[in-house]
């Protein structure tokens, strides 16, 4: 897949970047691969509990928001609604529905196909967060994590001076079509290439919603790390993301996933994935604990696959790390 096989759409919002990215030297496209419970620990970083950290908890609530639901606007989705209301505008209990058989979907989808498109990381404050692939990676790093993950980031030296992939085996994309055979879909009718320039500002930013997720973990990490120091400071930074409608159009005709939704009291039945009702939270029952063996079943912590996580800071200074 090269530049003359996408639309020609896609391939002035791609050159676009390109250019501006090669004339001024602010920016480089990093690619990477690594586990799904290495990048798992990325995004779920410097929090004191797993009670509290992003996966988890946000799993937890729109579980809670679907028991919620009544069930006569659970039939109305299975039965009538058409994907163009499958928005939280729209309607948000619909939202909701749409996202939990997506999430249904997709573990079913990524056994059979793999993973079709990177992952798209970007920076939140000091941290990181994925965006496109923000449900995506809750299948892969969490209910089922993928021994390995495809995935790239937009980075910005000067507003990222230790970045995480300086920790990790990575390259530089040199040339649009070597950035273009990381989607296995780019020649998909819904799928786009998506260009914009951000503006940020001393008070915030304005961008486009595809791009609101980005902007606002940028500007974060803007001022957690001093970039802004006047009310005077205003810049515009030009970025390049993608969107498709591949699982849309997937999910469309797999409604009969809906009945592998099921709660019972403190257990709820997310396909093949149990969660139980603990401390508060809906937690993956998997990863609650496990037995030491199939002879000895007295539960021990293993820190393979439970889920926990410490308070600490990723490390730049790595053996990937420029002139080490």
């Amino acid at each position: 897949m090269t530049l003359s096989t996408i639309s020609s759409v896609n391939r002035e919002n791609l050159l676009k970047f390109w250019d501006w990215m090669e004339t001024t030297g602010r920016a480089k496209i990093v690619s990477f691969q690594v586990p799904g419970r290495k990048l798992y620990e990325l995004i779920n970083l410097d929090v004191a509990t797993f009670n509290e950290t992003n996966i988890e908890r946000v799993l937890s609530d729109k579980i809670d928001q679907f028991i919620r639901i009544p069930s006569e606007k659970k039939k109305y989705f299975i039965e009538k609604s058409d994907t163009h209301e499958w928005t939280w505008d729209n309607d948000p209990d619909l939202y909701i529905c749409y996202q939990m058989l997506k999430f249904l979907w997709l573990a079913e989808d990524m056994g059979w196909n793999n993973q079709e498109a990177p992952v798209q990381l970007i920076q939140t404050g000091r941290n990181y967060n994925c965006h496109p692939g923000s449900d995506k990676k809750n299948i892969i790093t969490y209910l089922q994590p993928m021994p390995w993950i495809r995935g790239f980031y937009i980075w910005y030296p000067e507003f990222d001076q230790t970045p995480w992939h300086w920790s990790i085996n990575h390259d530089y994309i040199s040339n649009p079509d070597d950035f273009i055979k990381m989607f296995h879909r780019a020649t998909h009718d819904t799928f786009n290439f998506k260009y914009t320039e951000a503006k940020f500002t001393y008070s915030g930013y304005e961008t486009e919603p595809h791009f609101e997720p980005w902007a606002c973990g940028l500007h974060l990490g803007m001022k957690k790390w001093g970039h802004i120091q006047s009310e005077k400071f205003n810049i515009t930074l030009p970025t390049l993301s993608y969107h498709d409608g591949v699982h849309r159009q997937g999910i469309h005709d797999r409604r009969d996933l809906f009945d592998k939704l099921r709660v019972h009291k403190d257990k709820f039945d997310f396909g093949k994935f149990t969660f139980v009702k603990y401390r508060g939270m809906w937690v993956y029952a998997k990863w609650l604990n496990q037995p030491k063996s199939l002879i000895d079943t007295e539960y021990k912590y293993n820190r393979e696959i439970a889920i926990s996580s410490r308070n600490r800071k990723v490390s730049a200074i790595g053996r990937y790390r420029p002139g080490l």
